[in-house]
């Protein structure tokens, strides 16, 4: 009797443990459940929330992205804007450039002409006035040297002096032949009544003239030699002509 009731005792104690551990366990599984719940719960809104932000990024890259295609479109066309307009530039800056040199062409070939043609002109008008010169007798030369003085000193009187300064204290005379005494007073009593005041007078034999004088006040010439009025002939010929 006694072991039957110890058997009984026992089957209670051990139904009493199973259950107290049951229940023990049950606590824990449902406490681990609300746990893994929560934590599941947590990474959803956690992967809702990185979703949001993902296509929100997404927009915003695309957002970006097109802005960014429109800039670069812009450059691009600002670039082949500024490109035309340097090339434009270029171009005109090239041309204008050109144009300069052909007109600089131009100007130095006439010049050159010009040059060749005065050159020619005075080696003509040169060539002339030494075949006068060369045809004429001296006998005849000296005749129509005497002839130009005395035409030179009676037009003396027409002269305009006034750019002869006074810092100019020397007139150089040149003449085919040398001046006679009476032409040498008549020349020095012309030029101290037209400059009001003496000046010295140099002589100086020039057979280029032909013919005629020549007055030298520094820079200012006043030519009345028979190779000059040869030279105004052809220069008037060459105007008329």
């Amino acid at each position: 009797m006694l072991i039957v009731q110890i058997v009984i005792l026992n089957l209670i104690i051990f139904t009493g443990l199973i259950l107290f551990l049951k229940k023990i366990f049950y606590s824990d599984t449902q406490s681990a459940m609300k746990r893994l719940e929560g934590v599941y719960q947590d990474l959803l809104r956690k992967q809702k929330d990185l979703m949001q932000k993902i296509e929100a990024a997404e927009k915003e890259y695309a957002q970006k992205k097109e802005e960014a295609i429109k800039v670069a479109d812009k450059l691009k066309s600002d670039a082949m804007n500024e490109m035309r307009e340097k090339k434009d530039e270029l171009l005109k800056g090239a041309k204008a450039q050109a144009e300069e040199v052909i007109t600089k062409a131009r100007a130095s070939t006439d010049e050159y002409y010009k040059k060749i043609e005065q050159e020619m002109s005075r080696k003509m008008i040169e060539t002339a006035a030494g075949l006068i010169g060369g045809a004429l007798s001296q006998k005849t030369c000296m005749v129509l040297h005497a002839s130009l003085i005395k035409e030179f000193l009676e037009r003396g009187k027409e002269f305009d002096l006034s750019s002869v300064g006074g810092t100019v204290d020397q007139l150089t005379v040149r003449t085919a032949f040398p001046l006679t005494k009476e032409e040498s007073d008549k020349l020095t009593a012309l030029m101290t009544q037209k400059l009001n005041r003496g000046i010295k007078i140099e002589e100086v034999v020039d057979s280029t003239a032909i013919a005629g004088i020549i007055l030298l006040f520094g820079t200012l010439i006043l030519d009345g030699s028979l190779a000059n009025y040869v030279r105004d002939a052809a220069e008037k010929a060459k105007q008329d002509a």
